[in-house]
């Protein structure tokens, strides 16, 4: 393994830091916790191979608590003057500044890490950045780079088929809810007393409402409510889009139509072409599809 033909310390470190923003750390778990845990028995030991440079102390520190090493911050006590302040000539030292405001989360490209520490990052989004700039770094390993974007489509197409497949069974879902509401409780069970209850229920979306419906309606609202309500959450915890209320209209219209078309039942009365096809482009839930299917766009 590469890790077992670097020597040197802080190009280990160097390394390892490297594969991890290449998204490529996991492949090489043991032996990283493995050269971690004897770096940081020479840290114990009081090894000061780290004061050569403020670089390495920092990637040092910031490898070390991020793998759960209790690591004193007197490691960077000897960059520091008498009054506790970092030397002044480190501000030329713009690699080592860097790398120590990278390691500063952990305490309690140049632009991009100071628009994001890397701690806030999302490993897969940072992956892909990464790839595109040690492909022009100085010292790139060739094949660490080839394996780097082969490893990085592998997981994108397997992330890709998992969301396909969740998609999947939130579409089916929906079509359920739909087929039930329609079939079951307009088309065949509900009086129209009762649909006009459930409609409403619907349209004020209050768990409290539901108390004067049957039980069977109960049910169907249940389900409905908290399907909806689950989807809008984690639409609000995933893209931070706020879709509630949207998806609330499109149920209540739907149910408005499939009211309608009960009444015409009822009624015994034959609607006109015009009022039948302005009704009925609510009724087939081409809305309310197509704002799941938006959902489903966002999340893609």
């Amino acid at each position: 393994m590469m890790l077992d033909k670097v020597v040197d310390p802080a190009n280990q470190l160097e390394l390892i830091d490297i594969l991890q923003k290449l998204g490529l750390s996991y492949h090489f778990e043991d032996e990283i916790n493995k050269l971690l845990k004897s770096i940081y028995n020479n840290v114990s030991n009081n090894d000061t191979w780290d004061k050569e440079g403020l670089y390495a102390a920092a990637l040092k520190f910031r490898l070390l608590r991020q793998h759960g090493y209790n690591v004193s911050q007197e490691l960077f006590s000897s960059f520091k003057d008498e009054f506790g302040n970092f030397k002044a000539h480190l501000c030329e030292d713009t690699k080592g500044m860097l790398y120590l405001y990278e390691a500063s989360y952990l305490l309690v490209e140049v632009s991009h890490s100071l628009e994001i520490p890397l701690h806030w990052r999302m490993p897969r989004l940072e992956a892909r950045w990464f790839i595109d700039i040690y492909a022009r770094s100085e010292g790139m390993n060739p094949t660490l780079l080839e394996l780097a974007k082969l490893d990085f489509n592998m997981v994108q197409a397997t992330h890709q088929e998992d969301l396909r497949d969740v998609l999947m069974r939130m579409c089916t879902r929906i079509c359920v809810i739909i087929t039930i509401i329609d079939d079951d409780v307009y088309d065949v069970y509900g009086t129209l007393d009762e649909l006009e209850l459930f409609t409403d229920v619907i349209e004020r979306w209050e768990i409290n409402a539901m108390e004067q419906l049957p039980d069977y309606m109960k049910i169907c609202f249940l389900i409905l409510y908290n399907t909806v309500n689950e989807i809008a959450l984690n639409a609000h915890k995933e893209q931070g889009f706020v879709i509630i209320s949207y998806l609330k209209k499109v149920w209540a219209d739907l149910c408005k139509s499939f009211l309608v078309e009960a009444k015409w039942y009822y009624s015994g009365y034959t609607p006109s072409l015009q009022e039948y096809n302005s009704n009925a482009w609510i009724s087939i839930a081409g809305p309310v599809v197509l704002v799941h299917k938006q959902d489903i766009f966002w999340k893609e």
